[in-house]
């Protein structure tokens, strides 16, 4: 999922969630809150309550999407691509591994060992 998507989802949820921008709330707060409306209502859910508050009051729900959106990425520090994946950042979690692992495919001028065929009998 795209961090974009996930960041609308965190400020669709602390846009519906019960704190206030009069509250101050904490980075810690604010990740606790969009976790349990996400859980309470589902990313469908939290989108359903936006989109209703936006029919009803658009003004004042842009004022607080605005700020649910400030929130999030205040909350939630953007983590770059290479800290996702250690294939990118680190040159021997690229290397192959060994075709001498257990249940690999032996080499076809070897037979396979009796252990392997059990395990695939087992299978």
């Amino acid at each position: 999922m795209k961090a974009s998507i996930i960041t609308s989802v965190r400020a669709e949820a602390l846009f519906v969630s019960y704190l206030q921008p009069s509250d101050c709330p904490s980075s810690r707060q604010v990740r606790s809150e969009v976790l349990q409306c996400v859980g309470r209502l589902g990313a469908a859910g939290c989108a359903a309550l936006v989109a209703q508050e936006y029919g009803e009051h658009p003004v004042e729900a842009t004022v607080r999407m605005r700020w649910a959106t400030a929130m999030v990425r205040a909350a939630y520090p953007a983590v770059e691509r290479w800290t996702l994946w250690p294939s990118n950042r680190d040159p021997a979690a690229r290397r192959s591994r060994p075709a001498s692992r257990a249940g690999a495919t032996p080499p076809k001028d070897r037979p396979p060992t009796p252990e392997a065929s059990a395990r695939r009998a087992h299978a």
